[in-house]
């Protein structure tokens, strides 16, 4: 339990009474322990390729949610971008790097209640290879 402010000589035995847990210190109802919705955790977390260097990221809606916090992870579970306070239940991340893997996790949010983490999929996104056109673009030389 943390305190702060100066305490005066009227306010000591209200401290006091606090820490013996003789004054509740709940609050309002709405963010009382016991009242706490908990949601559930986001299902059917989805993380395709479209096109070749934007992912879509896409998962069922949770009731009560009013956003969702995304986490793009590359394929060593290191969070690559934070995507947040999206209402939406799909989205895309263009300009992803080409040869790399990814994955996300998701997790719905109302107000202070959140749910536990859903991760998705991991998906390879495959190098890009530029086309061959046959031509030399080399210097050319030329000999006297």
């Amino acid at each position: 339990m943390k305190y702060s402010g100066i305490f005066n000589k009227d306010s000591v035995g209200t401290v006091l009474l606090l820490l013996a847990g003789l004054v509740s210190t709940a609050g309002c109802g709405k963010h009382a322990p016991e009242n706490r919705m908990v949601l559930p955790a986001p299902t059917g977390a989805v993380l395709s390729l479209f096109e070749t260097d934007t992912l879509l990221l896409s998962w069922e809606p949770v009731s009560g949610a009013s956003h969702y916090n995304i986490y793009l992870e590359d394929g060593d579970g290191n969070s690559v971008e934070e995507l947040t306070q999206i209402s939406e239940t799909s989205g895309t991340v263009p300009d992803v790097e080409t040869g790399k893997s990814y994955s996300f996790r998701v997790r719905a949010v109302n107000g202070y209640d959140y749910s536990d983490f859903t991760v998705s999929n991991t998906i390879d996104v495959p190098l890009v290879e530029t086309p061959d056109t046959g031509t030399d673009m080399g210097t050319t030389e030329t000999k006297l």
